[in-house]
């Protein structure tokens, strides 16, 4: 995971197979490490997490029980999220959120694109239940979600906005936006409907949605303007087959320069697909609307 600024990146190693990952760090200018070892921050129990604060001098992670602190048999659940300041000795790292949390929660971290706010989304194992945590500037956590609010996704806008994916009342899925500085689940309001194609994720622009539906097996890419950019327009459709290799298919590979030269200008796109399942566009470029 890179610094937001580009000179740091947090790698997780694990030895011989063991897939117990140590966080290291590496500058970026040298390639070489910095001497920052953190232990038992990855394990394929519930995998973990790293973001970075502002100033990339320090990151929050996950990290397991050490030592003692659990019995033999919970050493590799109960993740907790810790703070590490650069160059400090990982014993002195700050405990940040986690101890409530379910013996099978699974945290990802994320920070905001100024590094102001940082979101923890907590999965209640595998189950597609999820809660969300959002920490501000003040160092207060709020917790935004429950389980049972059936939001399974958020994400940072960079209008000072989240985004949350629901199904509550929406099968199918629908987007709704609360403000950063005073989040409120009650005070959430819909930027898009449920329709007839089930949401499979989104991603925030400046003034657009990027959406990613599902409808009966292929995937559909639909652009929304969000309320504060009223009066623009989504750019046109790209064909089909220009984007069909590139976005729909894990099984294939496509090279940068084309997908971004078969899209309307200043959209760029990146796949991610697993084993076993179809590709879907994971990013649009932000900056360019």
């Amino acid at each position: 995971m890179p610094s937001l600024d580009g000179r740091f990146v947090a790698v997780s190693l694990s030895e011989q197979g063991s897939e117990e990952g140590r966080l290291h760090v590496v500058d970026v200018a040298t390639g070489k490490e910095l001497g920052d070892v953190i232990p038992r921050v990855n394990y394929p129990t519930a995998g973990g997490s790293v973001a970075w604060n502002a100033d990339a001098t320090g990151f929050y992670y996950t990290r397991y029980p050490r030592g003692d602190e659990r019995p033999p048999e919970d050493l590799n659940f109960y993740q907790q999220v810790y703070f590490h300041k650069l160059g400090m000795p990982t014993r002195e790292d700050t405990y940040v959120i986690g101890r409530e949390f379910p013996r099978i929660a699974e945290i990802v971290l994320e920070t905001s694109h100024d590094g102001r706010y940082l979101l923890a989304t907590v999965a209640n194992g595998d189950g597609g239940e999820y809660a969300h945590y959002l920490l501000n500037p003040a160092c207060e956590w709020t917790q935004l979600t429950q389980f049972p609010d059936q939001i399974t996704r958020a994400e940072f806008g960079v209008d000072e906005r989240l985004y949350l994916l629901s199904r509550r009342d929406a099968p199918r899925g629908k987007v709704l936006h609360m403000p950063m500085a005073t989040p409120g689940l009650s005070q959430a309001q819909t930027v898009v409907e449920e329709g007839d194609a089930a949401i499979h994720t989104f991603t925030p622009a400046a003034t657009r949605l990027y959406v990613v539906e599902l409808l009966g097996g292929p995937h559909r890419f639909k652009c929304t303007i969000l309320p504060a950019a009223s009066g623009r327009r989504c750019p046109s459709s790209p064909s089909r087959q220009s984007v069909r290799c590139c976005a729909f298919r894990a099984t294939r590979s496509c090279s940068a320069p084309a997908a971004s030269s078969s899209l309307p200008h200043g959209i760029g796109l990146t796949h991610r697909g697993g084993a076993g399942s179809h590709g879907v566009i994971r990013h649009v470029t932000r900056r360019f609307w």
